[in-house]
Order: C-alpha cells, then structure tokens, then sequence
C-alpha cells in the first residue's frame, strides 16, 4: 500500500481529512488526528479499499491506527476475498488490521472513524475518488516521484503537512477548555512535574490551534481580548518553551517536541512581538544543540544572525550551545569567539549581557585578567546614564536549574472557573469576578 499523498500530494493537502478532539477526559488526548490514505499499486489490482494510517502533527511518525476500509457491497469484498463472507463483512464495517501497527487508542480511533466518518457520505465518496485517481497515476513510477520531490516510499513525517488543509470535525471546541488545560499545566509544572505539565499543555496547545484559526485571529493580543482566561495566552506560549526545555534535560524527546511546538508558533501565529519571536528561534536552535545536532543548530544562528547581527541574545544563545555543553562537546574557546564575534557588532542590543557572558566564559577558561577587565567594563557600561536595554532573558542556560514559569494567580490560591466566587456574591467565578 503506498500514501496517497506521495502520488497527488497537492490534492492529498486540500483533502486528507483529519478530526480535531477538544473535550478532555475522553477516551482519546485531546489534539489532531490525520487519517492518511494508502491505496493497492499493484496494476492487476481493483481491490477498491483504502488502508488509513493515524496520526498527529506533533508525532507524525507515530502510528497509532492503522484501518482497512471499503466502500462497495459486502458482497463485492466477499467475492474479491474468494468467498470469505466475514472478511466482507470487517472491510465495509471497518476494522483494524492486523498486520500494520496499532497503539492502546486504535480501538478508540477506530470507533471515531465508524461514528464520524464513514458515515459521511461526501468523505466515503472522497475515498472512492481518490482510489481512481491514484489508480490513474499508476504511472508516477519511483523516478519520477523523486524528480518531482515527492516521497518515494511511506513517510508519515510527510504527511503532516496536510493535516490542516483538510476538512477538520470539530468535536466540542471552547475557551473554558484551554482555560482549565493551562490551569491544569500550571499545577504540575508548580507540583515539579515539568513533563506531565508539557503533555497537557501540548494538549491545550492544539485547542489554541483550533480557536486561533477559527476565529481567524490576527495576533496574541486579539485572541486575549476574547480568550479572557486567568492567564494571559502571550506569557504562557513562553511558559510552555521553558517548560518543554525542563522535561527535554531528562527525556530528549521534549527537546524534539519543542522545536515542532516553536516552529508551529513562529508559522501560525501573526504579529509576534520581537521579544517572543527572538526567544521561540533560539528555542529551536538551542534543541537541535541539545539533541546532537551542532550543525542545524550552527545553520539557524548564522542565518538568523546574518539577517539581524544586531541580535545580542542570540549571539549568547549560539555561544551558550557551546559553553553548557558536557564534554567532550564543550568547546569554550568556540564559545568566547561567538561572544566577541557579536560584541564586536556596532549597535549590538543587550551587549551588557554579552560581556556578563564573555567573562564567565573567560574566568572558566583560566584567563583571569581578561575576566576582570570584562567585568570593568561591564559596570562601566551598566552605570552610564543612557538607557539601556530593559530586555530579561526568560531562558537560562542548559546547565542552570530548571526553572518554574510564573504561578496561575500570583499569591491567591488556585480558583476555579466553575468554584464559587470569592467575593461572596453568590455566583460561579466564571460568571462573577473571572469575567474581569
């Protein structure tokens, strides 16, 4: 069976269908589910079935229900299966096949797709359609497939891209949702649970997808005004950097989840603020580092610092891949280079940060004079009476400790949306004070 998308991939963007969960507690996570089509190549084949791969886009390699389904009689697959009437039966109800792989939600995926889709008669005839289309293409060959820049062979990672060009079902969207999802994270993350934090948060991060783009938002600051929730949705897309940055020190896997969830951000969301655009780049860059990926991570400086030299943090960023590396990938000469390589840029933003950076560096390396004299020249710089940059990294570097975002509500115990009023007039939070 080979994916759909690898034949018609422009098509397979517009109309792979996938379906958006919004409602926690469910019997599957929260998020986006893509069901990727594959279709029979063999050319003596007119087996009319489609095989659906699911997955979701910030696990695209990850199968978690593979389903066998046709669209004609039962009594045209029993004759195809040599009279099997059973074997009929399972291909026009659906089922999951055995031999392709399956997680602990196939069964789940398998009833959302008996109850929601295959009871759409538009989508079925969709399938049906494109089962004649690939069949039609059957002449792409694997040469020409690869001249085209098309996938030659499965590759779910590909498919991710058209998770959000087909026709999402919407199960239950709603603010209180992301809301509760981001309260909830907020109380791990305080408990000392960064990743059980980052999974809900993940969590919460597609429902924001969700609403951001149906409500055709242009910015952070815009889909706050509607959102209303007890947090400000511009401080939690840092909280959940720093977060995924915390849980990626012990399991490596946040680190990969991280870059997709700052990638998503810097493409989706418009009108980012400098400050918040700077930090999810250097999120990137810095995971790659983390994952033993030097030259990626050496790739996206130099092409962001090209454009933008005068981007202090990022020249710190770059240099701190190498100075809080462990051995034997710490290169502290590396790291000094990079420092002075920015601080020596006219005009440099936050160049106080980089000379508090450059004499740590220095100190560690054993030159103690220049250290000192960075450090002059530091206090120098700090105590002049022109203004400078009121810029606070919100990120330490990988060695330091992890750090804890900002508290649900400052020194207030946690309310909740559907808790009584505090102000003892009577009615829900959500419908008295939580409002404001």
């Amino acid at each position: 069976m080979t994916p759909f998308y690898t034949r018609l991939p422009e098509l397979a963007a517009r109309e792979t269908r996938s379906v958006h969960v919004l409602v926690p507690g469910g019997p599957l996570p929260i998020g986006e589910y893509g069901f990727i089509e594959h279709y029979c190549e063999e050319d003596d084949c007119d087996c009319r079935r489609v095989l659906l791969q699911v997955t979701t886009p910030l696990a695209p390699h990850v199968v978690l229900a593979t389903i066998n389904f046709g669209w004609e009689s039962a009594e045209f697959y029993t004759r195809w299966m040599h009279g099997d009437e059973e074997a009929g039966r399972e291909i026009t109800a659906a089922s999951l096949d055995p031999l392709n792989p399956q997680s602990e939600y196939a069964e789940h995926l398998l009833h959302l797709f008996q109850e929601r889709l295959m009871t759409d008669a538009d989508y079925v005839a969709r399938l049906a359609r494109h089962y004649q289309l690939f069949k039609q293409n059957q002449g792409t060959n694997r040469d020409a497939a690869a001249a085209a820049n098309v996938p030659a062979r499965p590759n779910l990672e590909g498919a991710a891209a058209t998770l959000h060009g087909g026709d999402p079902e919407v199960l239950s969207p709603g603010f209180e949702t992301l809301d509760e999802l981001m309260q909830e994270g907020y109380t791990l993350s305080e408990a000392g649970s960064p990743a059980k934090a980052c999974d809900v948060w993940l969590q919460a991060w597609d429902v924001f997808v969700r609403l951001y783009a149906q409500g055709r938002f242009a910015s952070l600051r815009a889909f706050d005004e509607r959102f209303r929730g007890l947090q400000f949705l511009s401080n939690w897309v840092n909280d959940l950097d720093i977060e995924l940055h915390n849980a990626g020190l012990k399991d490596p896997a946040y680190f990969k989840s991280r870059i997709r969830y700052c990638e998503d951000l810097l493409a989706r969301v418009g009108n980012l603020d400098e400050l918040t655009r700077e930090n999810m780049r250097r999120a990137v860059a810095e995971s790659w580092s983390e994952l033993g990926q030097r030259g990626r991570s050496d790739a996206l400086f130099e092409q962001w610092l090209k454009a933008d030299p005068g981007w202090g943090w990022g020249w710190i960023g770059w240099g701190d891949t190498y100075y809080f590396s462990k051995p034997p990938a710490q290169d502290l000469p590396r790291a000094a280079q990079l420092l002075r390589q920015g601080l020596a840029v006219e005009g440099v933003r936050d160049a106080d940060a980089i000379l508090e950076r450059l004499a740590d560096v220095a100190q560690d390396l054993g030159q103690t004079e220049e250290a000192t004299a960075l450090r002059v020249r530091l206090r120098a710089l700090r105590s002049a009476p022109e203004p400078r940059s009121a810029f606070v990294p919100f990120r330490e570097a990988a060695s330091a400790p992890p750090w804890r975002p900002s508290a649900p509500a400052s020194a207030r115990p946690k309310i909740g949306r559907n808790d009584p009023c505090p102000c003892g007039g009577g009615k829900k939070y959500k419908k008295c004070c939580g409002r404001n």
